[in-house]
């Protein structure tokens, strides 16, 4: 009698093959890892790119439209520089420019009073931000021939309780102003000359997105950014050039104590604006 013993072979797999799945696997995952991480960090940029450009575009708009209605004339003074903003008023400092402009205003005066606005534009500086401000008020004028000069430190005019001051953004690390004349030059200061008229003004601006300036202001690093941006300009070339070549090295990215998405999150804006002195 003949026997019929069968064998079954287990089915599965093998040590090696069971590694090599593994390492296919491992290998699958960082490869959706780094795409992951890549896709997020384009984002991310892309974000901060979109923060920086709506905050240039609105204060852009806003200056440019006080510029464009501004009187520029030599009986009527125009961007004093040397005041900046704090606590709530506009003070002696280094960073304001502040002129005249045919802003629409209310006054009970005379018929053959004009009035003019006083605009002025500041830095806010604060522990854990830095804010564009502007202000105006409307002062009356009796006409060509009566100059009116600032009254004295412009904390005695524009202030909260007075104009009509207002945050235009935050994370401006600078806000400079650049002034061409007719024959080319260029100046940090306004100065009236009706041989050699000042004939286009240069908005420059410094602009950190929300979440960097926020890691900043947790280091304490924004007054001296600030600073040292504003020391860079010296108005006699681009203020963008000046900006890139003598503070936004290879050596000032690389710094350890910045936050590393500092070279992401800041961006330098320069716009001309064409004016109509008199």
């Amino acid at each position: 009698m003949l026997l019929h013993v069968s064998h079954k072979v287990s089915s599965g797999f093998t040590l090696i093959e069971m590694l090599t799945s593994i390492a296919v696997f491992s290998l699958l995952m960082i490869l959706l890892f780094n795409l992951t991480n890549t896709i997020s960090h384009a984002w991310l940029s892309g974000q901060e790119r979109i923060n920086n450009f709506s905050k240039a575009r609105a204060i852009v708009n806003i200056v440019s439209g006080d510029i464009h209605r501004g009187i520029f004339r030599a009986d009527l003074p125009n961007f004093r520089y040397g005041c900046t903003y704090a606590n709530g008023v506009f003070v002696n400092g280094t960073y304001t420019n502040a002129f005249y402009t045919r802003l629409p205003g209310s006054s009970t005066s005379a018929s053959t009073t004009r009035n003019v606005t006083l605009v002025g534009y500041g830095i806010n500086l604060t522990a854990t931000n830095i804010y564009l401000r502007r202000a105006n008020l409307t002062i009356p004028w009796t006409g060509s021939g009566t100059k009116i000069p600032f009254q004295g430190p412009l904390d005695s005019q524009l202030t909260d309780a007075y104009a009509q001051a207002q945050e235009v953004a935050g994370g401006i690390l600078d806000f400079e102003m650049l002034f061409i004349h007719e024959d080319g030059t260029s100046s940090k200061t306004y100065v009236y000359d009706s041989a050699n008229r000042v004939i286009s003004i240069g908005i420059g601006l410094v602009i950190v997105d929300d979440s960097t300036i926020k890691l900043l202001g947790q280091k304490n690093q924004i007054s001296s950014l600030h600073d040292l941006f504003t020391a860079a300009i010296t108005g006699s070339q681009s203020m963008k050039y000046e900006w890139e070549t003598k503070v936004l090295t290879s050596n000032f990215y690389s710094n350890p104590s910045y936050p590393r998405q500092l070279a992401n999150g800041l961006k330098t804006f320069e716009f001309y604006v064409s004016c109509s002195p008199f």
